[in-house]
């Protein structure tokens, strides 16, 4: 998974959720959170530019399969955002309804 913007990553466990994760504190008060990561490819605290490699896929925490689960959230609520394609992205899921597009 890569970081979506620049700005400092922080990794965390969450039992029985997220499993491993990350979330990236960017300005006004949003953060991106990747779910369910088999590993981290940063360390905590570590400034992380956008595109950069920040963990891999994978089912750790209550998960289904190998996925990530993507979420934007602004002052700690969920926020809806929009693809590259300009369709609406699910922010609970994490998927574009036109999920084919990603």
């Amino acid at each position: 998974m890569k970081a979506v913007l620049n700005s400092t990553a922080y990794r965390a466990y969450e039992e029985g959720g997220c499993g491993n994760y990350i979330y990236i504190d960017h300005e006004d008060g949003y953060r991106t959170l990747y779910c369910h990561l088999q590993g981290f490819s940063v360390s905590h605290g570590e400034y992380v530019e956008r595109n950069q490699q920040v963990g891999t896929m994978g089912s750790s925490g209550h998960s289904s399969g190998p996925h990530v689960h993507f979420e934007v959230n602004r002052n700690g609520s969920e926020v809806y955002v929009a693809g590259n394609t300009g369709d609406e992205v699910h922010s609970e899921s994490g998927v574009a309804k036109n999920y084919a597009d990603l």
